[in-house]
């Protein structure tokens, strides 16, 4: 059975965009906007044996947060942010171990152009990598930076070219293999690579052709490894409908290095 509705912010702001994680422990993890500090911010809450327990994240201004949980129980929190010199939105990261908050990182680094919608992904051996949406001209790219031991490596661009590329999605299942999802105009794009450090992205392809006036992108992996996509599509100039498609596991990719005998 499902149980009663439980309030999870107790706040006296306006509480959107949650996200919400189960830790390998067990424990249950969300975050929020909340405008009760007097602006959107960043809200984390825990569910105890009663009731949530929660509060702001430190100097975690913001909207639209994404939440991830490694393996060791870390969490690592994304969100949207303006820059007060600048006014254009960068995308923020945030780790809490032990209990204590870190101090928030800026991971799009681009104070001239806008990095929206952060998406987070760990994967059972505690590798993460992080997409957003990035401005690029008149259109936008989709982006994307891995943790590594040492802090945050260089944004790079995970999207084709010269194409408008919105809904980046993030996510892995297997200890293997990393899995990025996003809109090209009409076209649903997908790039897979390995989950170990520094490793390249391999070859985008086409996941599905053509879909008009793509929105809600949804994805996940199942426990055999497919990949399962749910997305809103116009099937009429009115009408909008929802469509799934699947795909069968990313294997791993092997190198051969060949061997001449003379």
């Amino acid at each position: 059975r499902w149980s009663l509705p439980q309030v999870v912010s107790r706040t006296t702001g306006v509480s959107t965009s949650p996200a919400l994680a189960a830790g390998p422990d067990g424990s249950l993890h969300a975050v929020w906007a909340d405008t009760t500090p007097g602006r959107s911010t960043i809200y984390y809450g825990r569910k105890g044996d009663v009731a949530w327990i929660n509060g702001p994240i430190p100097s975690g201004a913001g909207s639209y947060p994404a939440l991830a949980v490694a393996p060791d129980g870390e969490l690592l929190v994304a969100w949207q942010d303006r820059l007060a010199e600048t006014g254009v939105f960068e995308v923020f990261c945030a780790s809490r171990k032990d209990g204590t908050w870190g101090v928030p990182q800026i991971i799009s680094d681009s104070p001239q152009r806008h990095s929206l919608y952060p998406k987070l992904a760990c994967n059972s051996q505690g590798n993460c990598h992080l997409v957003w949406q990035e401005e690029a001209g008149y259109t936008y790219v989709i982006r994307s930076a891995e943790r590594l031991p040492g802090g945050w490596t260089s944004p790079r661009d995970l999207s084709d070219p010269g194409t408008d590329c919105r809904l980046g999605r993030i996510l892995s299942r297997s200890t293997n293999i990393f899995q990025a999802i996003w809109a090209c105009g009409p076209v649903l794009r997908h790039r897979a690579r390995p989950a170990d450090s520094r490793a390249f992205w391999w070859q985008a392809e086409t996941a599905q052709s053509y879909c008009e006036g793509i929105s809600d992108l949804a994805v996940t992996i199942d426990a055999g490894g497919a990949t399962h996509l749910i997305w809103s599509a116009y099937q009429t100039a009115s009408q909008r409908q929802l469509y799934y498609a699947r795909r069968d596991p990313v294997p791993m990719q092997g190198v051969f290095i060949p061997i001449v005998i003379g």
